[in-house]
């Protein structure tokens, strides 16, 4: 895809992908609106995307009928690299299929589930919402392409990931399911069912915490910081949660920092009442002594483990102790400004708001675009 600013007009492999589900040039920090809009299958394009299915359905086959298979993803990575190079063309199917493998999370080990869902959004709407005369089949082509149909299977993988992404997406009017139900019966004239009919089940909110947490650990796109609220009863199972050996004071030896701060009346957090879960003692007794079942906490995390795009540890250190600096005004901020109860940043958000100055700066002008509503407010 090329960067729509025409000033700048590069190539961009990668698009930062900012906290709102927006997606923006990373050379000159321009705003994204779509992310393909127009679609040509060539007949390049089409052998590259039909040898991508090949690859996959071998995968596929040889997943389900031995243990090898299953772990041997050497065919999947094949086709997930072919399909990129079909969709990066404009073929619209290789698109649906692209979305497909970020929505089951095919494309990178341990991504976050609301990164992952943003990135198959981006693909699947595009085809979705994209106007029926904007596909388009070469003439050497001899296949027929059913492009209607492309659009509504879209449309309804679009809707199923969304029935169940977590609610830090969907509380974002972009992602939220009603609407795009609505403009998909709008556009499409399809029949769709009210969200607690389209099979979607929620994971708990300590769940998706915990999830969270765990996708720290990921070396290609990690969560940078965050914030959510849990009632204490969540709380407690959060800490309950383990799998495959994980547990939250695991992610705290492995290097996640961890604070808490219980809400107060508004449900935001009051002056100076965070505490740093530095080891497993401090989180033990903090919940042991301080956690009731019947009260909300919010938990704020910063992770400086896992694999970041712009910044190395001595950045990284420095957006640490802006967000913690003066008992961690600028993170109480950030809940101050935010009407959910669950935010993550990644680095690409820091590095949207960065300037000729300092670091902190930068988180002081992401918490400006939260407050005002995004980066264009």
């Amino acid at each position: 895809m090329n960067c729509e600013n025409k000033e700048c007009n590069k190539v961009i492999e990668q698009p930062l992908e900012l906290y709102n589900g927006e997606w923006a040039c990373p050379y000159c920090r321009t705003i994204m609106g779509n992310i393909m809009t127009d679609f040509v299958i060539t007949k390049e394009n089409d052998q590259i995307f039909q040898l991508a299915e090949s690859c996959y359905y071998a995968w596929l086959d040889a997943a389900v009928h031995t243990r090898e298979g299953s772990r041997n993803t050497s065919m999947l990575n094949k086709a997930i690299e072919l399909t990129r190079e079909a969709a990066a063309t404009g073929n619209p199917e290789a698109a649906v299929r692209l979305g497909y493998y970020y929505d089951k999370d095919y494309t990178e080990v341990n991504k976050s589930e609301v990164s992952r869902c943003r990135a198959a959004y981006a693909y699947y709407s595009a085809v979705c919402f994209a106007d029926i005369n904007k596909f388009k089949a070469e003439k050497d082509v001899t296949e027929t392409h059913d492009f209607a149909k492309l659009r509504e299977r879209a449309a309804r993988y679009m809707l199923k990931m969304l029935a169940s992404a977590p609610e830090e997406l969907t509380k974002i009017q972009k992602f939220n399911y009603n609407d795009n139900a609505d403009k998909v019966k709008k556009q499409l004239n399809m029949d769709i069912p009210p969200v607690e009919e389209s099979g979607g089940v929620k994971p708990s909110a300590q769940q998706q915490a915990f999830d969270k947490l765990r996708s720290c650990f990921s070396r290609q796109k990690a969560p940078l910081f965050g914030i959510f609220k849990l009632s204490g009863e969540e709380f407690k199972a959060l800490a309950a949660i383990k799998s495959a050996g994980d547990g939250v004071i695991k992610f705290i030896k492995r290097g996640v920092f961890l604070a808490v701060a219980p809400a107060n009346e508004n449900g935001k957090v009051d002056d100076g009442t965070f505490e740093a879960l530095k080891n497993e003692r401090a989180f033990n007794e903090y919940l042991q002594y301080s956690v009731k079942e019947e009260n909300d906490y919010w938990l704020f995390f910063f992770n400086e483990k896992g694999g970041h795009r712009f910044y190395g540890k001595f950045a990284l250190d420095k957006i640490r102790k802006a967000l913690t600096a003066a008992d961690y005004e600028l993170v109480a901020a950030f809940i101050e400004s935010w009407a959910g109860e669950d935010l993550t940043f990644l680095d690409d958000d820091i590095y949207m708001c960065k300037d000729k100055t300092t670091i902190k700066n930068a988180v002081s002008r992401l918490e400006d675009a939260v407050r005002q509503g995004g980066f264009n407010g």
